[in-house]
């Protein structure tokens, strides 16, 4: 389990440094105080009278596009973030970090931009930072802008309900507990026979699923009661898993890259259940397409051009790139970039890594 985000001393030296916050609708001063108010005390100071039904999407910037269908039934992060605020920006790894771990398991989290930046601006801060999840600008929960700056998060339960609101430390353990009481819940026994009566309790402590499952698959060889309860907590966890498996299977033919792509991590997410060993039967039969290998081996190529990307997002005036000093003060960088890319045009010209990659080079004005 990775913990979340920054310690509380690198906090306060940030807040008093003056890096930092803003209000997400009025969008002014971006080098405005640390909300002291995100510092978690144990009493609350927001209101929690606001459902996933308030949450108002913004325009997207990057990472998967969510609807307002995608957050019914999941837990919901509600992360307000800028790009002058430092411990946003400390943040963020780690809330990729916790995206990565639970996302299968039916977290969705949403990166609210609340600061005023220009959108390819914030589309490569977070893509330095490894943001993995959905990046919009300036999402909003009607009724819960009763916060003076950022970082500031909102969590929310399947249920809708909202569960926390404050500090992004303290945010990651009610999502992982958000998300232990869903599978719990999806299951549908009002109690659980033992060994599976453990199982639950560990899963509403919050540990990892995946940590889990070996555990949930064992306990379905056992008597009758705890068999059954035991499949059905089995489906639970792996419900977003098997939909993704079918809809892989489906596009198997038409798209492989498409089904690759949906179905790779599979494997790796739901180890030891009947779910993996399907994933992985079809991860290796989509190897052989032609399609397919060559987005595999363009991806070590992007990962040369993300690495340019967040260099030059770090440097001045990247927010207007095209700009001719700009352009004259990373030339060098800018060169190598172009030449990349062009590579990768070359080599590999349909493969949706090298789109991704003559993307990141327009931004630079350096597409081949």
């Amino acid at each position: 389990m990775r913990p979340l985000l920054f310690t509380a001393a690198l906090v306060a030296l940030l807040s008093a440094s003056g890096a930092g916050a803003r209000q997400p609708e009025k969008k002014t001063d971006p080098k405005a105080k640390v909300d002291p108010k995100a510092k978690d005390d144990g009493a609350p100071k927001f209101t929690l009278k606001v459902t996933t039904a308030n949450i108002r999407l913004g325009a997207h910037i990057s990472g998967p596009k969510v609807g307002p269908d995608d957050l019914k039934g999941k837990v919901v992060v509600v992360d307000f973030w800028g790009v002058n605020c430092a411990p946003c920006l400390a943040a963020m790894p780690g809330t990729a970090a916790l995206n990565a771990e639970l996302a299968d398991f039916g977290l969705v989290v949403l990166g609210s931009h609340a600061q005023t930046a220009p959108a390819e601006q914030v589309k490569a801060v977070a893509a330095s930072r490894g943001a993995n999840f959905s990046i919009t600008d300036n999402t909003r929960v009607d009724g819960g802008n009763d916060f003076q700056g950022i970082p500031h998060v909102m969590v929310f339960d399947h249920t809708g309900a909202c569960v926390y609101r404050g500090d992004p430390r303290t945010a990651e353990t009610r999502a992982r507990l958000a998300v232990g009481e869903m599978l719990v819940a999806n299951a549908g026994r009002e109690k659980f026979a033992a060994p599976v009566a453990g199982i639950v309790a560990d899963l509403k402590k919050g540990q990892p699923p995946a940590l889990l499952l070996p555990r949930v698959v064992a306990a379905q060889t056992g008597a009758k009661e705890p068999a059954a309860d035991a499949k059905a907590l089995l489906a639970s966890m792996t419900a977003l898993g098997q939909a993704k498996l079918e809809r892989a299977q489906e596009k198997a033919g038409a798209d492989p890259v498409e089904a690759f792509l949906l179905v790779e991590k599979l494997p790796a997410a739901y180890k030891g259940t009947p779910l993996a060993k399907d994933a992985a039967a079809l991860v290796a039969k989509l190897k052989k397409d032609k399609a397919v290998a060559a987005e595999l081996a363009a991806r070590p190529a992007l990962e040369v051009v993300r690495q340019f990307d967040a260099q030059l997002s770090a440097r001045p005036g990247s927010d207007v790139a095209s700009a001719a000093e700009f352009q004259k003060g990373n030339a060098d960088l800018l060169k190598q970039l172009k030449a990349k890319v062009a590579q990768m045009k070359k080599t590999w010209p349909d493969a949706k890594a090298t789109g991704e990659a003559v993307a990141i080079a327009e931004r630079y004005a350096a597409a081949p």
